[in-house]
C-alpha cells in the first residue's frame, strides 16, 4: 500500500510532529505531574482515541466539511475552548496538595481525565485541518482503500505521540515527590494546571480556518 520510501518520508514528518511541544503532550505532561503516571497515561490515551476519530473523520471526508462549514466549525472550536476554562477555573478551585497525597490518588476518576484528554484532542479544529493537509499528500487512491491507508498513517503518528509524550509523563512523575515535600512548589502547580487549561482554550479559541 505505501513503498519503503513513502513510509520513511511521513515517519519523518510524524516525528517532527510530535517532537514538537504541543496541546496533547503540555495536558498529558501536566496531568503526571500534578496527579502521577496512570493520570498522565489516561490523558495521552484519551488523546489517541481523538486522534483515531481525526484520522477518520479525514478518511471519510468529514473533515473537510467541518472545516469548510463556518458555523461548524466554530461551534466545535468554541465548546473545546469552553471546556477548557471549565476546567481552569474547577482546577483553581480545588485544594491541589490532597491530589498529590498517594492515599488520595483516586481522587479524580481516570475515566474523566480521559475524556479531558479526549476532549482537548478533538475539540482542537486545527487538528483536522493538519491531519487532512499532510495525510492527502500520502493517499494513493489507486492503491486500495483511502480509509486504510489513513488509518495506518495515524497509527504511525500515534506510535511516536506515545513514545514522545509517554517519556515526558514518566519524567514528570518523577518530580512529583519534590512537590509533595515542597509547599512553595505545591502552591506554584495550583496556579500551573489552571494556566495551562487557560492557555490551551486560548489557543484553541484563536484558531482560524485556513
Amino acid at each position: 500500500m505505501f513503498t519503503l520510501s513513502e513510509i520513511l518520508v511521513f515517519c519523518s514528518f510524524a516525528f517532527a510532529i510530535c517532537i514538537a511541544p504541543g496541546p496533547n503532550m503540555i495536558l498529558a505532561s501536566t496531568r503526571g505531574l500534578s496527579h502521577g503516571y496512570r493520570a498522565g497515561f489516561a490523558t495521552l490515551s484519551g488523546a489517541v482515541v481523538a486522534n483515531y476519530v481525526l484520522g477518520a473523520l479525514v478518511a471519510l471526508g468529514m473533515a473537510k466539511l467541518i472545516i469548510d462549514i463556518p458555523i461548524v466549525f466554530d461551534i466545535i472550536k468554541w465548546a473545546g475552548a469552553a471546556y477548557l476554562v471549565y476546567l481552569a477555573i474547577k482546577a483553581f478551585k480545588e485544594d491541589f496538595r490532597p491530589d498529590l497525597d498517594p492515599h488520595l490518588a483516586g481522587k479524580t476518576p481516570l475515566a474523566k481525565i480521559f475524556f479531558d484528554g479526549f476532549i482537548n484532542g478533538v475539540s482542537n479544529p486545527k487538528g483536522a485541518m493538519f491531519a487532512l493537509a499532510i495525510y492527502s499528500q500520502f493517499w494513493h487512491p489507486e492503491r486500495g482503500s483511502i480509509f486504510i491507508q489513513t488509518m495506518i498513517m495515524t497509527t504511525i503518528l500515534i506510535s511516536f505521540d506515545i513514545v514522545i509524550i509517554g517519556a515526558a509523563i514518566i519524567f514528570a512523575g518523577k518530580f512529583r515527590h519534590i512537590i509533595m515535600n515542597s509547599d512553595t512548589i505545591g502552591k506554584v502547580m495550583k496556579i500551573l494546571l489552571p494556566t495551562v487549561y487557560l492557555g490551551l482554550a486560548l489557543k484553541i479559541a484563536t484558531t482560524h480556518r485556513g
